[in-house]
């Protein structure tokens, strides 16, 4: 997998059918990581005035946006909105061992009040679903 660091737009560094914008504000649920994909983190910062910008944007331009399935997961006592180093880093753990829990308890940090969920499946992957889906839109 390669990492990009560019400060040019993601729409003019990449083909818009390869992009998807990661938003905690998306209703597509992201389940893997697929490497025709470029995964863009922080194209822009939402702060309190301005939120839901990033994703309002994204949905403006026709770019595919996702969410982290972190409630799939696990139980966050604040918002399921994270920093940028910590968005990598899940994607980096998720990487390593294709477990999506595993990713939010290594990468996540404890004053999250993170809790495990009871019905989380083990590894995060459903058994049942076809290779390369990584949105799963509802």
């Amino acid at each position: 997998w390669e990492c990009q660091f560019s400060e040019q737009s993601y729409e003019e560094t990449f083909n818009k059918d390869r992009i998807v914008y990661l938003s905690s504000e998306s209703d597509n649920v992201l389940t893997t990581l697929e490497e025709d994909k470029v995964y863009v983190i922080g194209g822009l910062v939402d702060h309190n005035a301005h939120k839901g910008l990033s994703h309002q944007l994204a949905v403006q331009k026709g770019i595919s946006h996702a969410r982290l399935p972190i409630s799939d997961f696990i139980h966050m006592a604040t918002r399921h909105v994270l920093a940028i180093p910590h968005v990598f880093e899940i994607l980096i753990e998720y990487l390593n061992s294709s477990d999506w829990e595993s990713a939010f308890f290594k990468a996540i940090p404890r004053r999250k009040g993170l809790e495990k969920l009871a019905n989380a499946s083990p590894g995060g992957d459903d058994d049942d679903e076809e290779d390369g889906a990584s949105v799963q839109t509802s």
